[in-house]
């Protein structure tokens, strides 16, 4: 959950500058970056994230990954944000999205570094003091849904798609520490 605070153009800018620098396959640089801020963009998007959800409650094998309605959370994600809680962006005032050409979208190139990409953005966001949540549902709903998708086409150049969306805030909450990790499994040669 995030404060209803803007965080300054200029930190955001710096927090991207840091990003840029993930590798990148022969330094190609494929990710550009939208910041979107108006409220009413965010919870348009969001609100395309849950149709999607209500449209798709049951297994549909025409999608090209499977989605699971109950075992991701999706009814109560719904039930929060018809009773006005944004349950998507968690009330972040702002969602970076990651895009570049549409035609890689299929290609893990793309997807792999703007992933990398997400990882610096919510490392170099920290400092800051802001928070970050990936928007996986968001990716997710571009993928498999064409009104979801056009939502952020709206956004984003022609010819361009969705790689990656992280929301970024000021938190409303302090965590004492990250979420517990299962061990690390290695295996010696």
């Amino acid at each position: 959950a995030y404060i209803d605070r803007e965080i300054p153009r200029e930190t955001i800018e710096e927090i991207i500058n840091v990003a840029r620098y993930g590798p990148s396959g022969h330094n190609i640089q494929l990710t550009q970056w939208i910041v979107v801020s108006d409220k009413e963009d965010i919870r348009r998007i969001g609100q395309t994230v849950i149709d999607f959800m209500k449209d798709n409650k049951e297994p549909n094998m025409d999608f090209p990954y499977p989605w699971d309605y109950y075992g991701t959370d999706s009814d109560l994600l719904v039930d929060l944000w018809e009773k006005g809680e944004d349950s998507i962006f968690r009330g972040a005032p702002h969602i970076i999205i990651l895009f570049g050409p549409g035609f890689l979208t299929d290609y893990f190139i793309a997807r792999e570094q703007s992933t990398i990409r997400q990882v610096y953005l919510e490392l170099s966001a920290m400092p800051h003091g802001i928070g970050t949540v990936w928007n996986g549902f968001l990716t997710a709903a571009t993928m498999m849904y064409t009104p979801a998708r056009e939502a952020v086409e709206r956004l984003i150049p022609g010819g361009c798609a969705l790689y990656d969306s992280m929301s970024i805030g000021y938190p409303k909450n302090t965590y004492q520490r990250i979420p517990l990790r299962n061990g690390a499994i290695i295996k010696w040669i």
